[in-house]
């Protein structure tokens, strides 16, 4: 072997590898997106040797089809068949001083976004967290159902909570500490005890008609329909009897 033909064989073996950053990308064809890489310290040579347009790896790209497109600056690993950058393929990335870990802990997992968005998973407090920035939004679309199981549940609004359903069903006792307001009837029905439809500690002001069956007051007199003891022609009547009762 040649020295000529040792040497290149040294360079392709060298550049087979090597480590670069992404300055530019191309998305506008889903079938081939690709990027431009430059290779070496743009302290010392400007930007370095600059690469044409070549491929980068994604997780999967078959049936299931991930997505995550390399930003600029961000350190890359360039495979180069043969050394050869042109025919290059960026298979990963690497942390770097202008783009460190987000984490340098060993039990928690995330994503960080660009615009200061964030999901992580803490192993050792077992929890999940997504952290959107100032005006982000979550959609979900479940055309069948939507199930969420736990011990506990609580959601908390600045300013309001909208439930926009043709039906709500609440399983189980509801308590409201605030104001409670509707805008289309109530009704329902006593409890399995048998006891009232509706208690109320206080007074309650009606501003339209009251219609019922019956009005009962605390001691059991009906304001609808009450007997009264006879006590003789023009005598005045005696007070109200107690529904039910036989005296």
């Amino acid at each position: 072997m040649t020295v000529d033909r040792a040497n290149e064989a040294q360079r392709r073996a060298r550049n087979a590898n090597q480590t670069g950053r992404v300055i530019d990308v191309d998305v506008s064809d889903p079938s081939a997106p690709r990027c431009r890489v430059a290779i070496g310290d743009p302290t010392v040579d400007d930007q370095g040797q600059e690469s044409d347009w070549i491929p980068f790896e994604v997780a999967r790209a078959g049936g299931m089809r991930s997505w995550s497109a390399p930003s600029k600056g961000e350190q890359v690993r360039i495979a180069c068949p043969n050394g050869d950058l042109s025919q290059g393929t960026v298979t990963g990335a690497l942390y770097s001083e202008e783009n460190p870990a987000p984490s340098v802990r060993e039990d928690e997992h995330l994503f960080d976004f660009g615009d200061g968005a964030r999901i992580s998973y803490d192993e050792e407090a077992h929890k999940l967290t997504v952290a959107l920035p100032e005006g982000g939004v979550i959609a979900m679309a479940a055309p069948a159902k939507v199930e969420i199981t736990t011990t506990t549940a609580m959601v908390q609004a600045a300013e309001s909570i909208t439930l926009d359903a043709p039906q709500t069903i609440c399983r189980g006792a509801l308590m409201v500490n605030g104001p409670l307001s509707f805008l289309s009837g109530a009704s329902g029905e006593s409890g399995p005890d048998g006891g009232p439809v509706l208690k109320m500690n206080g007074s309650a002001v009606y501003t339209g008609t009251v219609t019922a069956a019956n009005f009962e007051t605390p001691s059991g007199v009906s304001l609808v329909d009450h007997p009264h003891d006879a006590q003789g022609e023009f005598a005045r009547t005696s007070k109200p009897i107690p529904t039910g009762s036989d005296s």
